[in-house]
């Protein structure tokens, strides 16, 4: 229940100890509702309609993370891995591309992850990805997302996730 047997050191009994370790974060945000398609080659920045999934029997593990205007904020420091997707419906020969921007001083966002899709006829299109992120400081390390479409909006939904990321902390720093 909890507990693992050590060892206590030669010629002595082991004994029980709590067990340390293992996952202590996860967390599952999506997009509550569309959001408008930048509708050119333009990224514009996701950040507004972001909600923690509450449907599906889903319930975060530990802290969470903290969201500010579409920035993301970590409740400790560790390796943290988020994997995403995003879709939207458009008409034939467009596109859906999704950047995850992140930072390590609070201030200057650079790409980390970049990923797109075509659409050959009307429908969904959906773009994934995954990044393991270093977190060292709660303060300075952030992500947000960014997307460009040449049409069609971002798919949300408070119901089901449609575009959504979950970010789970895998170890120590």
């Amino acid at each position: 229940a909890g507990q693992v047997l050590t060892s206590a050191g030669a010629c002595a009994p082991p004994t029980f100890a709590t067990a340390s370790g293992g996952i202590t974060e996860i967390d599952y945000f999506r997009l509550s509702a569309d959001v408008s398609g930048s509708g050119s080659s333009s990224y514009s920045n996701i950040t507004s309609n972001w909600e923690r999934v509450d449907t599906h029997n889903f319930a975060k593990l530990g802290t969470g993370l903290t969201e500010s205007s579409g920035f993301f904020s970590f409740p400790s420091t560790g390796y943290w891995k988020i994997d995403f997707n995003f879709a939207n419906v458009a008409s034939q020969n467009n596109y859906l591309r999704i950047k995850l921007l992140t930072t390590n001083n609070n201030s200057s966002y650079s790409t980390a992850v970049e990923t797109a899709v075509g659409q050959t006829q009307s429908e969904y299109a959906i773009c994934a990805g995954f990044y393991i992120f270093n977190v060292t400081n709660t303060t300075n390390d952030k992500f947000i997302f960014s997307q460009s479409t040449s049409g069609g909006n971002v798919q949300g939904s408070t119901s089901t996730s449609k575009s959504s990321f979950t970010c789970v902390r895998l170890a120590d720093t």
